[in-house]
């Protein structure tokens, strides 16, 4: 493969390309440069906002930082980051191999960096080299006794979860106050209404009271989109009530719509910020669904367990798989795609020992 020379950023964009910029910018650089681009070849900012917006939110973030990782290696390797050449590609990933960041990093970021100039209407540029990179950097790894794997959010059981439940109560800190009623019944519902929905954090975050309703068999949920449902078309989930009160979802969304309601709210975000007096705020961020979990595991005595938001979500699919439930059935409640890997990934780690061939095998 022919060496790439050394390019100076793009006339009049190398300033935003080359600096800490997100999708955004990204795209309304390119998109609207006079000297880069005709008008018909322009596009607002409203339009670039729903072309972005069609993104989960999660993955901005995800690629956001790793766009900005990119064109800060460009800058100072004196690289065009958009559009960028495969030579260009294939060098930035082995250099952030070489910072010691794991192979599905690797593998992200080169999605990113080839998903943004898909945005920005560019040639996508081709991505064999910087993936042999990858390939090299995975038996590198393997050769000097590094494991590939990521660290994997624990699933949560029905015992943790109980556990969680409980928590919810106690103080934030030893011996501190008590904690207001509304954060209570919040965090209950958030914990095992994420675990039944086999929920995805951002899913939790963008529920509005009125996507759920409680019908005779137990509460019906409306996930307006999801990560396999860009196109927004909507999944009802359907959540039976629970065999008992503490990790029952019918009787948790019970308790915390009654509390909304008290205050006037009956349409709009379903979980919201708790001040510390008790007073209920707007809609909890994505982040503050981490938080609760965080927290209460922590006071749960559990906080050193790995456990995070997927830990809900994980926990629902293996907990489904242990009462019985086929593994379409789990896919599809959960809004995983037929055939998951993911899917498939927890069902292996409990058929492992679960259905051992060695078990009967007379050692």
């Amino acid at each position: 493969m022919a060496h790439e020379g050394r390019d100076t950023p793009t006339a009049g964009l190398g300033s935003d390309l080359a600096v800490a910029a997100g999708p955004m910018e990204v795209l309304l650089a390119w998109q609207t440069a006079g000297s880069a681009a005709g008008p018909e070849h322009r596009v607002s900012p409203r339009v670039a906002a729903r072309i972005l917006g069609s993104i989960p939110a999660g993955t901005r973030r995800a690629y956001t930082a790793d766009w900005t990782r990119f064109t800060t290696w460009c800058a100072v390797a004196e690289r065009r980051a958009l559009p960028c050449t495969a030579e260009t590609l294939a060098e930035f990933i082995s250099a952030v191999a070489d910072q010691g960041y794991a192979p599905a990093s690797l593998g992200r970021m080169l999605a990113a960096i080839r998903s943004i100039h898909r945005l920005g209407g560019q040639p996508l540029p081709d991505n064999t080299a910087a993936s042999a990179v990858i390939k090299c950097y995975r038996n590198e790894r393997a050769a000097a006794g590094i494991a590939n794997t990521h660290r994997r959010a624990v699933a949560l059981s029905v015992r943790q979860l109980r556990q969680l439940v409980a928590a919810c109560e106690l103080p934030t800190l030893p011996d501190g106050p008590l904690r207001p009623p509304p954060a209570v019944a919040r965090d209950r519902l958030v914990l095992v209404l994420g675990w039944a929905m086999m929920a995805r954090r951002g899913e939790l975050h963008a529920l509005d009271l009125q996507d759920v309703s409680e019908v005779a068999n137990g509460l019906e949920v409306l996930v307006r989109r999801s990560k396999t449902d860009q196109g927004a078309h909507g999944h009802l989930v359907a959540i039976p009530y629970g065999r008992e009160a503490l990790t029952c979802p019918v009787r948790l969304w019970r308790a915390w719509s009654d509390l909304l309601a008290g205050t006037g709210i009956t349409t709009g975000a379903l979980f919201r910020r708790v001040h510390r007096s008790g007073r209920i705020g707007d809609r909890l961020s994505d982040q503050g669904i981490y938080t609760i979990i965080r927290d209460v595991a922590d006071r749960a005595g559990l906080g050193g367990s790995d456990i995070r938001p997927h830990s809900l979500r994980a926990g629902g699919a293996t907990g489904a798989y242990l009462g019985g439930a086929d593994a379409m059935l789990i896919g599809r409640h959960g809004r995983w795609r037929d055939g998951s890997r993911t899917v498939l990934g927890y069902i292996r780690d409990i058929d492992r020992w679960a259905h051992n061939p060695l078990h009967g095998a007379g050692l």
